[in-house]
């Protein structure tokens, strides 16, 4: 009965370790797919990143002429970079928008992001946040999105850090479940807890389109670098 026992333990313990593994690799491809999507935004447009947050987008004008404000991932979305727009959250947060009836209105803007170009849920809370002031700013910081050309000639391509797994408590409560998700980071703002990472593993995608996995601690450190790779801090942003 012992032996019986520990089997069943080891046999979860293997089971729980294949899960996380699998959630990794599809978190990886999920940075793939929207690294590929803003690198072919950028270039269709001049070499530019898009807004983290853009108040003036090419679409979903209002009545009266104003213009629905629109983060990176409805924007990719809505100009069809982005197919399915459920990528923008991860096998970890996707499961935690709560109840059916909320989780499938939310499917329904994610698929088809034409038909509701006013909605701010769920695109204001991806689980993939934008490096805010080092290469996709908001619209509103007076400051413009980094130009992929000018970071490829200076050989900052593989350096520069586009987006990173975030997560926020405040969003992820049981009074507002969506997800934990954050669309900026600057610093170590909005790092997952360490039970939510991938096996101790936070991803991030870089200019150059490739993805890294850095244990949750070594990531900490990464963003306080400020000025100098990977967040280059107000310098391709100017």
């Amino acid at each position: 009965m012992a032996i019986a026992a520990v089997l069943m333990v080891l046999l979860l313990v293997g089971y729980r370790s294949a899960t996380q593994t699998a959630l990794g690799v599809k978190n990886l491809s999920q940075h793939k797919e929207i690294s590929r999507a803003l690198l072919d935004y950028a270039a269709a447009h001049q070499g530019y990143f898009p807004w983290t947050n853009d108040y003036n987008p090419p679409f979903g004008k209002k009545a009266d002429g104003s213009f629905y404000n629109s983060h990176y991932p409805k924007t990719l979305a809505i100009l069809g970079y982005i197919t399915d727009g459920r990528v923008f959250f991860s096998p970890k947060f996707l499961p935690r928008w709560g109840r059916s009836e909320d989780r499938s209105g939310m499917y329904q803007i994610l698929q088809d992001p034409k038909k509701f170009p006013g909605a701010t849920i769920p695109w204001a809370y991806p689980s993939y946040a934008a490096n805010r002031y080092g290469a996709m700013p908001v619209s509103t910081d007076k400051r413009k999105p980094a130009q992929l050309t000018q970071v490829g000639r200076d050989g900052n391509l593989s350096k520069l850090m586009l987006i990173r797994d975030a997560y926020t408590a405040a969003q992820d409560t049981p009074e507002r479940r969506l997800g934990g998700g954050q669309p900026w980071f600057s610093n170590e703002n909005y790092l997952p807890p360490p039970e939510d990472c991938y096996r101790g593993m936070v991803y991030a995608s870089f200019a150059d389109g490739h993805v890294e996995a850095f244990p949750r601690e070594t990531m900490v450190e990464m963003m306080k670098s400020g000025a100098g790779a990977p967040l280059f801090s107000n310098y391709y942003t100017k």
